[in-house]
């Protein structure tokens, strides 16, 4: 993976978590305390997207081993190799420790500053999607929240949001755009 921008590869980089963005797990019946990855309904359908018109950095909270594990249900589901497509790929170590005012508790977050300042990739082109809002309390801007996924067969989460990325990939600043309704208007595409 090289974390190089190329001029002539001018797509908007998208940063996209995985755990309960891009699959769910559960406990195992036959391995108590051992848990399976389940990805999430129409995966393949927003990896495709991603691939065609953006650039992709996966960024996660989970620890590394969970990660590979995750991605390697990903392949099986999908066909699709992140490790090869992934402009960069972060876990837990990348993520930042805040104190959580409202709970009291100290939480990981994902300050995009870290991707700004170690890669070619600006602000105003970089698009992070996230079940988890509060990891991106420092870019709002940047966010388009997905409901966590809950492994429901039925689940359109994915289906909508490429629908709603192929309007995006060619705007030319992220942050003006208003994207809390993104639901919406990827239904009335």
């Amino acid at each position: 993976m090289t974390q190089d921008q190329t001029p002539r590869d001018p797509r908007l980089l998208i940063v996209l978590d995985l755990d309960e963005a891009c699959w769910s797990s559960h406990e195992d019946p036959d391995r108590p305390g051992q848990h399976l990855i389940r990805p999430r309904a129409h995966l393949g359908t927003l990896l495709d997207t991603l691939l065609e018109d953006f650039q992709i950095g996966i960024w996660t909270a989970a620890t590394p081993g969970w990660a590979a594990q995750g991605l390697g249900a990903v392949l099986t589901e999908t066909g699709t190799d992140l490790h090869t497509h992934a402009r960069f790929l972060w876990t837990r170590e990348r993520c930042t420790w805040r104190y959580d005012e409202r709970t009291g508790e100290r939480a990981l977050c994902k300050p995009l500053s870290k991707v700004w300042r170690s890669t070619p990739f600006t602000k105003e082109r970089t698009l992070a999607i996230d079940d988890r809002a509060e990891n991106y309390r420092c870019a709002y801007g940047n966010l388009i929240k997905v409901s966590p996924d809950t492994g429901d067969a039925s689940d359109r989460e994915l289906l909508l949001l490429s629908r709603y990325l192929r309007t995006l990939k060619d705007c030319g600043n992220v942050r003006q755009i208003e994207k809390r309704g993104w639901r919406d208007q990827a239904e009335r595409l």
